[in-house]
């Protein structure tokens, strides 16, 4: 579970979504060499390799996860009625 989450304003969001393999990946404004941690079974927080600093997430299997459950795994808050509206669908 994520304690201290990063303040990111809802407008600097990049959002991916692989239909094909049921992947959300969110991105903040721009993506960069990068390394993973995984919080939660299939979610990954991205890290700048140069600053440390979180710079996005993926997570696997979106469709099938209880969203109320994940967020707390989460680097930063999501909209996740604006995603499954305008993204997923």
């Amino acid at each position: 579970m994520i304690e201290n989450k990063t303040r990111v304003p809802t407008d600097s969001l990049k959002y991916i979504y692989n239909k094909e393999y049921d992947i959300l990946d969110v991105f903040i404004e721009r993506v960069s060499p990068s390394f993973a941690e995984e919080n939660y079974y299939g979610i990954y927080t991205y890290y700048d390799r140069k600053t440390g600093e979180v710079i996005g997430f993926s997570i696997m299997d979106y469709k099938k996860r209880d969203k109320e459950f994940i967020k707390e795994y989460l680097p930063f808050n999501i909209d996740f009625k604006y995603i499954d509206e305008n993204i997923v669908s």
